[in-house]
């Protein structure tokens, strides 16, 4: 069976050397130092996947020391706080996301409302000088209908835009706990930047 196996890689320049400390060299992407597998590069890529830049899972140090110093199973529990604190951090920014397309939503149907009642006020101006009686009653009561429906888009609207503030503080408290509470917020504006 040795003429399956292939050939025998040329030795490196560290084994050639006379130093007997010499050691292959360690992937240092399997362990983190305490013979742990490293679970944080999976975590990370989810993240990148979700557009969160890769240093928002950064925590305080002494935390990190203190459990890894004491055993490998309270590091490992401390990972895995991180990451299921990463994923509600991305629910948390996904339902703000939903939200503001909820409220662009309203408010172009606000718009279109409003514009409708400008046009049958117009209509309704215009039967008014003419003296059509009953034409201008049934605009009256469409302008009526447009009107309730304008007002219950306003309330709608305004409900939502609660929500998105109370999704966007407990984000922003997120982001501060996580982070130590001296970081800036990157991850969400709503405004003309990035997402």
């Amino acid at each position: 069976a040795m003429h399956r196996l292939p050939a025998p890689a040329p030795p490196s320049a560290a084994l050639l050397s006379d130093d007997s400390n010499s050691q292959p060299p360690v992937d240092q992407r399997q362990t983190m130092g305490f013979g742990v597998p490293d679970q944080l590069p999976r975590a990370a890529a989810a993240e990148a996947a979700a557009g969160v830049p890769a240093d928002a899972d950064i925590s305080n140090d002494t935390d990190a020391s203190a459990g890894a110093g004491s055993s490998g199973g309270l590091y490992s529990a401390h990972i895995n706080e991180e990451v299921s604190r990463a994923k509600l951090r991305d629910t948390m920014l996904r339902m703000l996301r939903r939200s503001d397309i909820l409220i662009a939503a309203a408010e172009s149907q606000l718009k279109q409302v409003c514009r409708q009642i400008e046009l049958e006020r117009v209509r309704f101006d215009r039967a008014c000088y003419r003296s059509q009686r009953s034409f201008r009653y049934t605009l009256r009561l469409r302008m009526a209908v447009l009107e309730g429906m304008c007002n219950m888009l306003r309330e709608y609207a305004t409900t939502k835009m609660t929500e998105r503030n109370n999704f966007a503080a407990i984000v922003r408290a997120m982001e501060l706990e996580m982070a130590g509470g001296d970081l800036p917020s990157p991850f969400y504006h709503r405004g003309g930047g990035d997402p």
